[in-house]
Formats: structure tokens, C-alpha cells, sequence
């Protein structure tokens, strides 16, 4: 008798057998030793082991050799010897064929055998290209190779078509130093399989930048220009050699980093041992932090062509800035120039760059408010080789006819090198006003007192029934924006609320910024006017005393709202506005509101008429139950919302809804639309959050950029479909039947005043023209589209190249 299969368990090695534990006769048997993992134990006795060759080479019963005495075996108890094997060829097991067993299933059921078949294993480099041969196996039918355990970097090719171009080779440059134990299977059609085990040393430069610690710490060091100027690490081989070996050692970059040894030499009896080298920094001129890559290139011994890098960063100790001065003719840099009305003064500046760059420089240029004052350039360009010599720029006093000095801000943003993309810094302009103000603030006579600055915006709290008259205790911080204000503040009749007469902004410094995040807590930008310890703008109004009157917008937006009030009831431009209120034509851009019961970017709370307004940006909610936040009102308790939309996101616990959080009984929304990405929420929709009242009339909500397909009014409809029309039709055919300008007449056929729509084309949402909006940056605020475009469904296979064609999209 014989056994092949393999042999595991948790006995020690001694009382392990490739046939028959310890116990009872065995005559003339034997095991495997190769494939079982059992050794010959070198006894006399049987059984013994053998290995596949030895066991496959006899193909009869011979006259001697380990199957000679088999053919003496009384197999059917008859008193006679029985010839009961089949040896097959000389690489295959004996099967038996006795009683008429099928010989061939047996030969076909045994796993192949590499035989004598060995590896002839190769000096293996990182980074260096090497091939292992791997020989054939024999067995009854096909056979199936795979290997595991390779070194990373390279493969098994086991039918020539994986890459090696040769059959059953190991093939490509390994990328790891190390040792590898190899392991090659064959397998034949039913599953039986044979291994064929090896090993595999690939050798190495090994990098370790922390030799005072055991294991390797790999390929990257930190130096600093004014602290940490030099650092050491160690070389050494991970292989033994077949000679000497010499890794040249060279700089990327040697005006940043220099390296103590250009060279270092292994032999054959020092190959293992580390040798230090030490990296030094050089000081430049430049504000930028350096990388530089430190090459370590063998030749000799084996290792030629062999290159590990290790990667130097260098933090720079200049800092890179905007440097604008209001007048360079002083020793100290002045950051405002003040203009005089009158004149039309111009004035010049100067704005030069604190450190050398690592490319060119562009910096952009922008006045804050162009009807203040402009400037005579767009931008400057400053190189590697001029970035120290000052540019001159011109800023220009605008006539106005209102009564009130300007505060400005002229913008100025770097971009291209990499130290100074995104860096910014503004200059501040003042333009003191000619005109006398006789307390008249309502210039164009239709009883809405005008707003120029958010000063005044900020003052509307001091005069929510909006005649211009505040309680003393509030007298001071009034007259401090509306300076000379007299009875009446100049309306033909009595003020019935206020008007934008120019965009604002609360990025009051220009430097892009209007919030940060600080510790987990959302604040404001410390440098703009209404930090307020970082709780940002201060909402118009609360629910012991709500806004009252019209608020006209004119077209005009108001830009970087910031509002973190997480403590407050209500958020919003406006905290409350009573029924008697009207909003209308005003945009609200880029804005941030942060809330804890009702929040929204015009309105956290809203009795009134908000007609043609619309909003972008961010809106969250902190509270828990019942809280409504919307991405233009946070509840709508009265009054209703026409011809208004909302691109903002928004996020809250409970009722959350893309234009509004909760309506109210009574209340409606029509003609209008949503298409912000609508978060959490208990009670959550594309348009409306929750509806306590009538379901929004003609008003939509993006189903997919929302995220929503629900909402408690209103209709959810694709991208494309809300894109689609670009007139008053379709889905959108009764809104031109709106009374937008609230004069009585309905409808644009009667009313063309009431046109309060752009459609755009048929990749863009409906903008609003109503009023003078500009409809140019309210298509560009809109998310990109797809549109209609799809993409055809492909099915690809390993090897063959396909391509995948993707449609454009539109913003």
C-alpha cells in the first residue's frame, strides 16, 4: 500500500507518519514524502518514504525495486498470488485495476507532479527586471498553474498570454527588498493538486532615516531653513553582493539641499552594515517650502542600475505675502487711502511681493464698489527676477449724488506660483462725499428711505416701523449711518420702509473670506466689520418685534451674509417679518446662517409678501424638535412666497425644505422654485419641509441635485425638466399670470412690468429679471448640468482596450 495526501496537525514531528501512526505491521508500503510534507524517517522498518520520482519511476512489478515482491500478494484469498496494479507511466502513481477498476479515473484523479523539476533561482534586485523558470508538471489532462507569495513588482505568467511572453515564468522588477517564500501550484481538471515551494531573496538599497531605532522608517526627511538646517540617515544593502558596490548619492536640488557624500562603497564583507550620511540646507531667498528628491544609484557587485530615491522637505522660514502700500514714500506700510469727491481725486499705490517666488505671479484686482471709486488696472505680473520692485496702481473717486462718504475696499488676489495662490490682501478707500446732506435720504421720492452701506442696513433694527424716527436710547447709532437725519428722512409722504441703491457685501476686507471653522464652532472672519465675536450680522427683528415695512431690493444683492446665532430663536437677514411687510427684488449670495429654531437666508420668520427674491449658499439648523429651516425662509406663518427660488444647501433636524422649512395654514407658495441639496430632517423636502396649510401652487424642485423625491408641496421633476423650457411655457405657462409688482394688474399680456423671468436656454434654470437682477451671475451660481446627456453602457474585458465617451456639461 501507498499514501499521497498531505499530512498537518499538531503532534510533534515524531509521532507523524506519512502512511500509519505508530502500532500493528506494515510490510512493503509506502508514503509520499514530497507530497504528504513528511520526511523518511530513516528507519529500516517500514513504511518508509519515498519521494514522487522514486514512487512514479517503476512502470511494472520488475524483478527488484520497491514494487518487486507486489505481484505476491493473494488478493482474492484463493490461495494464489493476483496481479492487482497498473504502474502506468514513469510519472504516475500505481492505481489499482484489480476487480476491474477503471484505471484511467484513478490516473486522472491524481495530481500532477513536477517530478524532479527544480527552480534555478536568480540574484534579484529592486527596481531591476529578473525572470524565475518554473517546470512542468505531469498529469493525466490539463493542467492549471498559479503561484503565490511572489515579491511585489512582479507576476506569474502560467500560459504565456500574462505578460512574460514564456510559459509557467515568474516575470518583472520587484519593488521590496526582502525574502519571499514562493509557492507554485498545479492543479489538474478535478482539483488535485501538487506544489512546487522555493525562495526568493531580493535585495536592496534600504533607506532608513532613523537609524537609532530597529526597524526601518523609510524614505522621507524634514528639515527646517532657520531651525532644523541638517539631518542624518543610513545606507546599506539588504543582499550580499557579488562585488563591490558603489551608490553615488546626488541632490535634486542642491541650492535647496546638499548631501555630505557624494558616494558610499559596500563589499562583500561590510554589505549589511549601515553608513550614514548627512543632508544639509541651503538658505535661499524665496517664501516657498522645497521638496527635493536625494537619487542613491548603484553600479558593481550585482546591484547595477539599481536607484532608490529618498524625498527632503525643506520649510522655508520667509513668508510669502501681498505687500500693498498706500504710500511707499514712508517707512511704515499704510493699507487706506482717502479720496475726495469732489475732485474726482485719484491717488497712486504701490504693491510689490515680500519673497522671491518659485514662478510668476499674477495678481488680480478689484474695486469693491466701482460707483465709489475704480482703478486703472485689472491686474500685475510679477516674476521671479522683478517680484521686489514695486507696481503702481490708480485708484479714482466716482461722483454720486447721495450725501454720504464711501468706505470701500479694493481687492487683491495672487495666483500661479504655488507658495502664493489664494493669498490675498485689500486696500481700504475712503471717498469723502461733497454733497450736504439736508437730512433727505430718499432721493428718488417714493417713500423708501435709501441704502447705500451695510451701516445702514445694520440701522433698520433701530426703525422697524420704518419712518425714520428710533427711541432715544437708539438715537446715536442711527444718526452715526443716517448722519443729519431729519424728520420725514426726506419722503414726499411717510416712509413706508427702506431700499438697496447699490450691491453690499460683508466680506468687508476683500480677502475672500467671511467665515472659519474654529474648534468645531463655525465664526466669522475676525478682519470684516461685523465679526461680533464671530457670531456674524445680527438678523432685522425677533418675534417680540418684527420688521413692518417694505423692503425693496431693486435688483441689487447682498452678498456674504454670515450668521451664526445658535443660541437665538431665529436666523436670517431678517429675524421676523410681520404681515405688513413686503420683501422684494433682492438677492442674497454666498451666504452662510446658522440657526437654533427657525432659519432661513432672507427670513428665519415671515408674516409678509416675499416676492422675486432668491438665495444661495449654506443654511443649518442647531435645534431640535419642531425646527423649520429652508433655504430662503425658515417659516412661512403668513402672508406667501411668488416668483422666488433657492440654490442654497441646507441642513436641519426636523422641518427642512429647499426654499421653506414649514408652511403655515393660509400661506402658498407659487411660481417658484428649489434645487439646493436638502439634508436630515424628520419632515424633509425638495421644496417645502412640512406643510401645516395649502400645498405650494406651480412651484418645483430639482429631484436630483436635492437629493429629495418628496416634498410636502409643490412638484419634484429632473434637472432637465426644469431646464427645458426657456419661455413661459410648459411647465412653467401660468407664470406670467403673477401680480409681481403688486400694482393690481395681473399677468405679463396686461403688465409687462410683471415679466419677472429669464429662461435662459435649455441647459439653465429660470433666472429672475425682474427689477434689473442680473440674470448673467445668477445662471452662472447654478450647478453644472448634464442635461439630457447619457452615457452608453459598455462591457469591458481585461486586455482588450475600449473607450468610454462622456457628454459635455453646462453651467
Amino acid at each position: 500500500s501507498y499514501a499521497t495526501g498531505a499530512v498537518t496537525g499538531i503532534c510533534p514531528s515524531s509521532a507523524k507518519s506519512g502512511l500509519a501512526s505508530p502500532g500493528g505491521t506494515v510490510t512493503a508500503s509506502y508514503w509520499d514524502a514530497t507530497l504528504t510534507g513528511i520526511e523518511d524517517d530513516d528507519d529500516a522498518d517500514p513504511p518508509e518514504g519515498r519521494s514522487t520520482a522514486d514512487l512514479q519511476a517503476p512502470t511494472q512489478y520488475g524483478a527488484s525495486g520497491l514494487y518487486a515482491d507486489w505481484d505476491e500478494q493473494d488478493i482474492d484469498g484463493n490461495g494464489t498470488s493476483d496481479d492487482a496494479w497498473d504502474f502506468g507511466t514513469s510519472a504516475q502513481h500505481p492505481v489499482l485495476k484489480f476487480g476491474g477498476f477503471d484505471t484511467a479515473a484513478q490516473f486522472a484523479s491524481q495530481a500532477p507532479t513536477f517530478g524532479s523539476g527544480t527552480v534555478t533561482l536568480p540574484t534579484l534586485r529592486t527596481g531591476l527586471s529578473g525572470t524565475v523558470q518554473i517546470p512542468a508538471a505531469t498529469a493525466v489532462g490539463a493542467i492549471t498553474y498559479t503561484a503565490t507569495g511572489l515579491p511585489p513588482g512582479m507576476v506569474f505568467d502560467a500560459d504565456g498570454s500574462g505578460g512574460c511572453s514564456a510559459v509557467r515564468r515568474i516575470c518583472g522588477s520587484p519593488t521590496r527588498a526582502g525574502t519571499f517564500a514562493v509557492t507554485v501550484w498545479a492543479a489538474n481538471a478535478t482539483g488535485a493538486s501538487t506544489s512546487l515551494r522555493f525562495t526568493l531573496v531580493v535585495g536592496g538599497i534600504e533607506i532608513d532615516t532613523d537609524a537609532e531605532t530597529p526597524e526601518v522608517d523609510g524614505g522621507i526627511v524634514t528639515l527646517e531653513e532657520d531651525r532644523v538646517r541638517s539631518k542624518r540617515y543610513a545606507v546599506r544593502l539588504t543582499s550580499v553582493p557579488t562585488g563591490d558596490v558603489t551608490v553615488a548619492i546626488a541632490s535634486g536640488d542642491t541650492g535647496a539641499v546638499t548631501a555630505g557624500q557624494s558616494s558610499l562603497t559596500f563589499t562583500m564583507a561590510n554589505w549589511n552594515r549601515a553608513q550614514i550620511v548627512t543632508l544639509a540646507v541651503v538658505e535661499d531667498a524665496d517664501g516657498a517650502d522645497e521638496r527635493v528628491t536625494i537619487t542613491h544609484t548603484a553600479t558593481g557587485g550585482g546591484y547595477a542600475g539599481q536607484s532608490v530615491p529618498l524625498t527632503a522637505t525643506v520649510a522655508d522660514n520667509e513668508t510669502p505675502a501681498l505687500v500693498v502700500d498706500a504710500d511707499p514714500t514712508t517707512a511704515r506700510i499704510r493699507v487706506q487711502l482717502t479720496l475726495d469727491e469732489a475732485t474726482t481725486e485719484s491717488k497712486d499705490y504701490a504693491v510689490r511681493l515680500a519673497t522671491q517666488p518659485t514662478a510668476t505671479v499674477r495678481v488680480a484686482i478689484a474695486s469693491g464698489d466701482t460707483g465709489a471709486a475704480t482703478v486703472n488696472r485689472s491686474a500685475l505680473s510679477f516674476t521671479t527676477t522683478n517680484w521686489n520692485t514695486a507696481q503702481t496702481v490708480r485708484v479714482t473717486a466716482q461722483a454720486d449724488n447721495d450725501a454720504i462718504d464711501e468706505r470701500l475696499f479694493v481687492a487683491h488676489r495672487a495666483s500661479g506660483a504655488r507658495e502664493y495662490a489664494g493669498l490675498a490682501v485689500s486696500l481700504a478707500v475712503v471717498v469723502q462725499d461733497d454733497e450736504t446732506n439736508a437730512g433727505d435720504y430718499d432721493d428718488d421720492n417714493d417713500n423708501l428711505i435709501d441704502i447705500h452701506s451695510l451701516a445702514q442696513l445694520n440701522a433698520v433694527r433701530w426703525d422697524l416701523d420704518h419712518d425714520g424716527q428710533v427711541a432715544a436710547e437708539d438715537a446715536a447709532s442711527y444718526a452715526a449711518a443716517f448722519p443729519n437725519a431729519a424728520t420725514g428722512m426726506g419722503c414726499p409722504n411717510s416712509c413706508t420702509g427702506y431700499e438697496l441703491r447699490r450691491d453690499l457685501d460683508f466680506d468687508t476686507d476683500g480677502d475672500g473670506n467671511t467665515w472659519t471653522e474654529v474648534q468645531g464652532r463655525v465664526v466669522g472672519d475676525s478682519d470684516d466689520a461685523y465679526y461680533n465675536g464671530g457670531s456674524g450680522f445680527a438678523p432685522i427683528g425677533d418675534e417680540a418685534a418684527r420688521y413692518e415695512g417694505r423692503f425693496n431690493g431693486n435688483g441689487h444683492v447682498i452678498r456674504n451674509l454670515f450668521i451664526n446665532r445658535g443660541a437665538d430663536r431665529l436666523a436670517g437677514l431678517f429675524g421676523e417679518i410681520a404681515n405688513t411687510g413686503r420683501i422684494y427684488a433682492l438677492g442674497l449670495v454666498d451666504a452662510y446662517v446658522v440657526g437654533n429654531f427657525r432659519v432661513g437666508i432672507l427670513a428665519g420668520s415671515s408674516y409678509a409678501q416675499i416676492v422675486a427674491c432668491y438665495s444661495t449658499g449654506q443654511v443649518r439648523l442647531l435645534g431640535g424638535q419642531f425646527t423649520q429651516v429652508g433655504g430662503l425662509v425658515g417659516a412661512l406663518q403668513g402672508g406667501y412666497i411668488r416668483a422666488s427660488y433657492s440654490l442654497a444647501t441646507v441642513n436641519g433636524p426636523y422641518m427642512v425644505g429647499g426654499l421653506v422649512g414649514g408652511l403655515w395654514t393660509g400661506t402658498f407658495v407659487s411660481a417658484s422654485w428649489a434645487a439646493g441639496v436638502v439634508r436630515g430632517g424628520l419632515s424633509r423636502g425638495g421644496l417645502t419641509g412640512s406643510l401645516i396649510g395649502v400645498p405650494a401652487t406651480a412651484g418645483y424642485w430639482d429631484t436630483e441635485t436635492s437629493g429629495q423625491l418628496s416634498s410636502m408641496g409643490g412638484i419634484g421633476l429632473p434637472t432637465s425638466a426644469l431646464q427645458r423650457p426657456t419661455a413661459y411655457t410648459g411647465i412653467y405657462s401660468t407664470w406670467d399670470d403673477q401680480d409681481v409688482d403688486d400694482d393690481g394688474t395681473i399677468g405679463v399680456a396686461a403688465d409687462p412690468d410683471d415679466d419677472a423671468w429669464d429662461f435662459g436656454t435649455s441647459r439653465q434654470y429660470p433666472a429672475l429679471k425682474f427689477s434689473g437682477f442680473d440674470t448673467a451671475i445668477q445662471h452662472n451660481a447654478a450647478p453644472t448640468s448634464f442635461g439630457t446627456a447619457s452615457v452608453r453602457d459598455l462591457g469591458f474585458q481585461a486586455g482588450v482596450i475600449q473607450s468610454l465617451q462622456l457628454p459635455a456639461a453646462s453651467t
